[in-house]
């Protein structure tokens, strides 16, 4: 199933079924699941496998079911850099944007959103498109509305991290009440040291403490990491490479990881679901079935 064939029968199956949601849901799960494999990864953007997770999702915008699996790929598939793009030129950042609207109470499908929008997040290009479409306020909203669930919270604080190295989107989610729900978060969750660590990084640089960019140092394994250009000589491992595009004050490179390989990671299980972050991004896995 994971060789390019199968993907293509996969894909097949669902353009002549688009009106099925069961079939949608089976044929996105499939997608979603394979998707969190480097290599199978690349295999279904190139077969045309983002156009068709969004072409499901806009024909079934009220099934649940379609649209948790649909962003829980999107999510897998947008931690390599080519797929971010395809993500974003082929609806998909709105896509997401829609399954939270429509979807306020279920704490799967905006797990899956605020995971693709924080590995989207990290691109120069994309995170002007995220914040002018709303993508700030679905943050704050899925954080406030899911402020138990683990997955949600590293999502959203992951999402803040990238965006809040730029000083003008730092505002927009220090106005729109960003750090409070950071903290909400940081109480909900004070055992829990990974998740804590990523909403102190996110807190952080929202106050503008960002760490020395020319501090070579490996990525965090879990929230995207913003602050940092990443050196290393040891073999073996991948790491997130961090870069230096635009900045907060004219003439003076500010950072922006640009982050899309992975490295091993640990993983944080929350209301029967997995999720892996590779290089600092997030990767989503299926539900476990209890």
């Amino acid at each position: 199933m994971a060789e390019q064939d199968g993907i293509q029968m996969l894909l097949r199956g669902s353009e002549m079924h688009l009106d099925d949601a069961v079939v949608q849901a089976g044929v996105m799960g499939v997608i979603s699941n394979l998707s969190v494999d480097d290599e199978i990864e690349q295999t279904i953007a190139t077969a045309g496998g983002i156009e068709m997770l969004i072409r499901a999702a806009q024909a079934h915008r009220t099934d649940a079911k379609v649209q948790a699996r649909v962003v829980r790929a999107l999510t897998n598939l947008s931690v390599h850099e080519s797929n971010k793009e395809r993500i974003a030129s082929a609806e998909g950042l709105q896509t997401l944007l829609d399954a939270a609207a429509a979807h306020l109470e279920s704490a799967e499908v905006h797990a899956g959103v605020v995971g693709a929008l924080r590995n989207l997040s990290v691109a120069p290009r994309i995170a002007p498109m995220l914040v002018s479409a709303g993508g700030i306020e679905v943050l704050i909203k899925s954080a406030k509305k899911h402020g138990t669930n683990m997955v949600v919270q590293a999502g959203v604080a992951g999402a803040f991290k990238n965006l809040a190295v730029d000083a003008a989107y730092r505002q927009q989610i220090l106005d729109a009440g960003g750090l409070v729900v950071l903290d909400l978060a940081a109480g909900y969750h004070k055992t829990n040291e990974r998740l804590v660590a990523i909403i102190d990084e996110a807190k952080a640089n929202l106050r503008g403490e960002m760490r020395d960019p020319n501090k070579a140092e490996e990525s965090s394994s879990s929230g995207g990491d913003t602050t940092s250009r990443q050196k290393s000589k040891k073999k073996g491992k991948k790491l997130a490479l961090a870069s230096a595009p635009a900045s907060d004050e004219p003439g003076v490179p500010s950072q922006r990881a640009q982050a899309s390989q992975r490295g091993p990671a640990p993983s944080v299980r929350a209301a029967g679901k997995l999720t892996q972050s590779f290089g600092g991004l997030s990767r989503r896995r299926a539900p476990s079935k209890k």
